[in-house]
């Protein structure tokens, strides 16, 4: 990410890229079809219509799923998932290793995992705020960004960021 805002559609002064002056009325007379100069095309209703359409909303009939929500609002909590037998993880970490046994391949035949197995996690690399976080909890934090850039720093996630640590 920069350090620092880039300019986009609009210059923030009247100068081009090689210092020199660039005349905008000049510029919208040699290219009145450009949508450069349409107000649609300020900045700030840019980064409003991005995040409306990438970041908010259920997209129905996407590609290989029925509906997926960009809000992450059924994104899981690790205390609520419901482990066992049956086809159902070890734990909100792993998966359930056990087999259906000799001849079935029906998930319903699967005991549960060996007691304890898998519901102690591993820290994880790299920055952010970790692998305790719940998905619930981290997703909910990513959503309020309200600006694409504005929310994020070098070597954080949103999450961090958000949360000020």
């Amino acid at each position: 990410m920069p350090t620092q805002n880039q300019i986009t559609t609009r210059p923030d002064a009247q100068w081009d890229s090689s210092g020199k002056f660039s005349d905008q009325a000049v510029m919208k007379q040699l290219f009145p079809a450009s949508p450069v100069f349409e107000e649609a095309m300020d900045p700030a209703k840019l980064r409003e219509k991005a995040v409306e359409l990438l970041l908010r909303g259920t997209v129905q009939n996407g590609y290989g799923f029925s509906s997926f929500s960009r809000d992450y609002s059924d994104a899981p909590d690790y205390g609520a998932v419901e482990t066992g037998g049956e086809g159902k993880p070890a734990s909100a970490y792993v998966p359930n290793p056990a087999s259906p046994g000799p001849g079935s391949m029906n998930p319903a035949d699967i005991p549960a995992a060996p007691e304890g197995y898998g519901t102690t996690h591993a820290e994880q690399w790299g920055n952010g705020a970790g692998t305790d976080v719940s998905p619930s909890a981290s997703s909910n934090a990513m959503t309020s960004a309200e600006s694409i850039h504005s929310s994020l720093e070098k070597g954080k996630s949103i999450y961090t960021v958000n949360k000020g640590n």
